[in-house]
């Protein structure tokens, strides 16, 4: 990693039970001053957050109909400013929203922006599985379709921030960075103004990672992006395979990140328990 990259400030989506922790952590209330992270918190959500971090709260929709019945109703909520599409291959997006998941992220970006917020478009790359379910060849990887679908493009013209979820190769260093390097510079080629973050995860679909995982990605990453969704799950009905429920992971990265923004050398360390 370069020390252009290791300077560059990140943007982050942050959401879930974590937010608790990050919000009373010393050194994760510290790490995200300033940073103006993307906030999920559901309504009533007690977290009190740290002025200091200027964040954007922040709503999530699995499908644009129940974005769209949110706005008409006016149940998105006072202060929001960022609209989250989450499309993908599950029961939670309508099959026609999948299969012409570019047509739908336009229509949630001009929805989004009619209501003067910003839009982020976080396709999943099991999609290629409804995008082009017959030209899908059974040997082809599921990141090589997705690129060559064009993907990323499609969601990232009309969007302001892309997200590219990666997460679930995050043991793998390298096929990570060689997706998520190709995946940022297609989403930019369609739109040049497009914030670009990638996902990184505690346990990404129930795999068990390290902080010495999540840290490989982000070192091998952070000079194609801007930033990252950082999920801290624990098992539900939108992860269903999530296993281990672990913030530690999540503080030790960003204990290891201050410490490497503050000039620190970074060590690799014994695999997180």
């Amino acid at each position: 990693m370069t020390d252009a990259a290791a300077a560059k400030p990140l943007r982050w989506i942050l959401n879930g039970p974590a937010l608790q922790t990050f919000a009373t952590d010393p050194v994760s209330v510290k790490y995200f001053a300033g940073s103006r992270p993307f906030v999920l918190q559901r309504n009533g959500d007690p977290v009190r957050l740290p002025a200091a971090w200027e964040a954007l709260p922040t709503r999530a929709f699995t499908s644009y109909r129940a974005m769209k019945r949110a706005f008409d109703s006016g149940k998105i909520g006072a202060g929001v400013k960022a609209i989250i599409y989450d499309n993908e291959h599950w029961n939670f997006t309508p099959a026609e929203e999948q299969a012409r998941s570019g047509t739908y992220a336009q229509l949630a970006a001009q929805l989004a922006h009619a209501h003067h917020m910003l839009l982020i478009s976080t396709p999943a790359t099991n999609l290629v599985r409804a995008v082009a379910p017959n030209e899908i060849d059974a040997g082809e990887a599921r990141y090589a379709a997705f690129l060559r679908l064009r993907i990323a493009a499609d969601h990232a013209k009309a969007a302001d921030v892309v997200d590219l979820q990666a997460q679930g190769s995050e043991r793998d260093t390298a096929k990570y960075a060689d997706f998520v390097k190709s995946a940022a510079a297609q989403a930019r080629s369609a739109n040049p103004r497009v914030v670009v973050l990638a996902g990184i995860s505690t346990n990404p679909g129930g795999m068990r990672v390290t902080a010495d995982d999540v840290l490989r990605a982000i070192h091998a990453t952070r000079a194609y992006v801007d930033g990252y969704w950082f999920n801290v799950p624990r098992p539900s009905r939108y992860c269903p395979n999530c296993t281990e429920y672990r913030p530690d992971i999540a503080l030790d990265v960003l204990r290891r990140l201050q410490t490497e923004a503050a000039g620190g050398q970074t060590a690799e360390r014994s695999p997180t328990p």
